[in-house]
C-alpha cells in the first residue's frame, strides 16, 4: 500500500528523523529504507512546493512533472478525481479506475508496460501538502492505496487529509543512436560535402 510520506522542505517537514535528499528540480528522493509500506511503488518522491498541481508549470516554463524521479518527458495518461466518495474520469488515454474513498482503496489500469519504461502514480491533496509520486514496479497494473497526507508527515494539518486526485504518467527512455548510425551519418555528410566541391 502507498502510505507514509515526508515533505522536501524543512519548513513543512514534520520531525527530523526522516532523512531527505533534495533535488535541484523540485523533487525529493525518499530513502527506501523508511518506506516500509511502499510495496507496490518502490520509488517515492515528494514535490518541494506546497499546493502545486501536477499539470502546472515551473517558473522556467517547464512542466512541474519534469524532473520527477530524475526523468523528463513524462506523458499524461489518466486521472481519477474524487468528489464525495465518487471518482470521475476525464480525458483519460488509458483505462484507469479507482475503487474506494479519498482515504484508501484499490486502483487498476491497462497493461501498458510494452509502451513505457516507467509509470508513475501522482497523488494530490491541496493546502499544506504537496504532490506525492510513486514509480510502479515493472509490470504492476493494480494495487492498494492509502492517503499519504498524514499528520506524522505534514506540518500544518491535524488529521489525515483526503486525496483530491490520482494521476498516471508514463515515461519512455530516450534511445541513443548506435555508434554505427553515427558513422553512417558522418559518411553521408562527407560524401555530400565532396559532391558539392566537385560541382
Amino acid at each position: 500500500m502507498f502510505s507514509g510520506l515526508a515533505l522536501a522542505t524543512s519548513t513543512a517537514h514534520h520531525g527530523s528523523n526522516h532523512g531527505s535528499h533534495h533535488g535541484s528540480n523540485g523533487w525529493q528522493n525518499q530513502p527506501a529504507e523508511f518506506w516500509s509500506d511502499c510495496a507496490v511503488g518502490s520509488n517515492c518522491q515528494v514535490y518541494s512546493i506546497l499546493g502545486v498541481n501536477d499539470n502546472a508549470t515551473k517558473s522556467n516554463g517547464e512542466p512541474v512533472i519534469d524532473g520527477m524521479h530524475g526523468l523528463d518527458d513524462w506523458t499524461y495518461l489518466a486521472k481519477a478525481e474524487s468528489d464525495d466518495h465518487h471518482w470521475s474520469y476525464e480525458d483519460n488515454q488509458i483505462n484507469f479506475s479507482v475503487t474506494g474513498n479519498e482515504k484508501n482503496g484499490t486502483w487498476s489500469m491497462d497493461d501498458i508496460w510494452n509502451s513505457y519504461d516507467q509509470i508513475a502514480l501522482v497523488f494530490k491533496d491541496g493546502n499544506n501538502t504537496s504532490l506525492v509520486s510513486y514509480i510502479l514496479n515493472n509490470g504492476t497494473t493494480s494495487g492498494a492505496y492509502s492517503s499519504p497526507f498524514t499528520t506524522a508527515m505534514f506540518d500544518g494539518i491535524n488529521h489525515t487529509k483526503d486525496i483530491s486526485h490520482i494521476s498516471v504518467y508514463g515515461q519512455v527512455a530516450s534511445v541513443p543512436l548506435p555508434a554505427a548510425s553515427w558513422l553512417f551519418i558522418g559518411g553521408l555528410m562527407t560524401l555530400f560535402g565532396f559532391r558539392k566541391k566537385v560541382s
